[in-house]
């Protein structure tokens, strides 16, 4: 656990924007737990802004498995289930509301995954299945009504999708246990086929691993794959960008030289991997990236990174740049320059589309502050602007984890933080993109 206090700040990249005004509502903590710790909070969201989401809970006898589903207050379904070993959990929605939560577990001697589907309306139902010991982690990944999950059964990938179809199957080729390292990056097509990005390291040389079942065999497994070798083994991401036919798949991965870091990227069609590009992200020598991540859009590509240029103060990546179209990357502005951590990215489905970025933002003292920066349109010019919408200090805080999500119109996300050895929140948030007439940052 890091030791250092942080700020949670979310972006939303420059984009032409409507006239409307952007209002911010403070939020207030959802969930105060006392007596027990939380960690590992995932956030999903549906079409209707309502807010999905699972962590977990334990104290000094018990540990579960804690599932809420939020419009505002009071939470409209909360289910608990007792889990001494969970690890991990992840979780997506369908557009119509049903939730699948995914967990590893220890029992027995033996590694589980667990799938817990929680229905809008209905009965929940729990699926577990053993893999081998040495399997790694299962992740999970939903968009519009389709839902997947990928998980390690130790030599190899396999994938299930949970909802709008059966297809299951491999999705890699067999790997010895020591090999695969357990980073992941999932994207779904607008057609529902799933497409993967994996590290592989086998001595001192690393690849990246793509595969996807919009190629599949006989018998559902991946055959449409790509290897990029000699990466590296730093920061990667996957994006879906495009529509139609133009649809495509983009590898964005980073790359360490005397010189200083590069990005690079790989793309091809969503349906067959065919038309294969590569280029890089035009950075210059003398740069240090410490994390990257990608959000595509029917429009545009937007690379994220935390970085330290050459003009940088301090000596770590301490600000965040957004590289758009794989242009020339363009710094967000700010006072004051902290170490930064955990960079998420999404994006909204409006038309024209919104991406967010958010990420951790380290501090001295005592204090925990949430800022939010958005466009505003200011004498025809597009700038950012930023607003503290939380802001507390306590004796002992220490960061616990946070998620992001977005989905239709609606933006999610979700911060833990630690009051104390015995006493957590878990805070989310809810928003309205910037082309409505209100952008209500609230959780009541």
């Amino acid at each position: 656990m890091r030791a250092s206090f942080f700020f949670f700040m979310i972006f939303f990249a420059t984009l032409p924007l409507s006239a409307c005004t952007t209002q911010i509502f403070f939020p207030l903590p959802l969930n105060k737990i006392d007596g027990s710790n939380a960690s590992y909070p995932s956030i999903a969201i549906d079409p209707a802004g309502t807010k999905h989401l699972v962590w977990l809970e334990e104290s000094a006898t018990t540990k579960s498995l804690i599932y809420w589903r939020s419009w505002f207050a009071t939470p409209s379904k909360a289910s608990r289930r007792d889990e001494p070993s969970a690890y991990s959990p992840g979780i997506a929605a369908t557009d119509g509301g049903d939730a699948y939560i995914v967990w590893s577990r220890w029992i027995s001697g033996e590694v589980q995954y667990c799938v817990w589907k929680i229905p809008d309306w209905g009965t929940e139902t729990l699926d577990c299945f053993p893999v081998d010991r040495h399997g790694k982690g299962i992740w999970v990944s939903g968009r519009g009504e389709v839902v997947y999950a990928v998980y390690d059964d130790g030599d190899q990938l396999f994938y299930r999708q949970l909802a709008g179809g059966s297809a299951q199957g491999t999705a890699s080729d067999l790997y010895h246990p020591d090999w695969f390292l357990p980073q992941i990056s999932l994207e779904i097509d607008s057609n529902g086929k799933l497409h993967l990005l994996r590290l592989e390291q086998v001595g001192t040389t690393y690849s990246l691993h793509y595969n996807s079942n919009a190629t599949v065999d006989g018998s559902g497994n991946m055959k449409q794959k790509l290897v990029i070798a000699d990466t590296g083994g730093g920061a990667f991401d996957l994006a879906i960008g495009g529509s139609g036919t133009n649809e495509r798949v983009y590898m964005i991965y980073k790359n360490t030289f005397p010189s200083g870091d590069i990005v690079s990227y790989k793309s091809c069609l969503v349906n067959g991997c065919s038309d294969l590009r590569s280029d890089q992200i035009p950075l210059g020598d003398g740069w240090q990236i410490s994390e990257l991540q990608a959000v595509g859009t029917s429009l545009t590509i937007y690379t994220a990174m935390i970085a330290r240029t050459p003009s940088s103060p301090g000596i770590t990546p301490q600000e965040t740049f957004v590289s758009v179209n794989f242009g020339s990357p363009e710094a967000i502005p700010e006072a004051e320059f902290y170490a930064r951590h955990r960079l998420h990215a999404v994006a909204t489905t409006t038309n024209p589309p919104l991406p967010v970025f958010g990420w951790r933002r380290a501090s001295s003292g005592k204090s925990t502050d949430v800022v939010v920066a958005h466009p505003v349109i200011d004498g025809g010019t597009v700038r950012m602007k930023a607003q503290t919408v939380f802001t507390r200090f306590e004796p002992y805080i220490e960061p616990e984890g946070e998620d992001l999500a977005a989905n239709g119109e609606w933006v999610a996300g979700v911060w833990l933080y630690r009051l104390s050895p015995a006493s957590d929140r878990i805070v989310p948030w809810l928003a309205g993109n910037a082309y409505l007439t209100t952008l209500p940052l609230v959780l009541r």
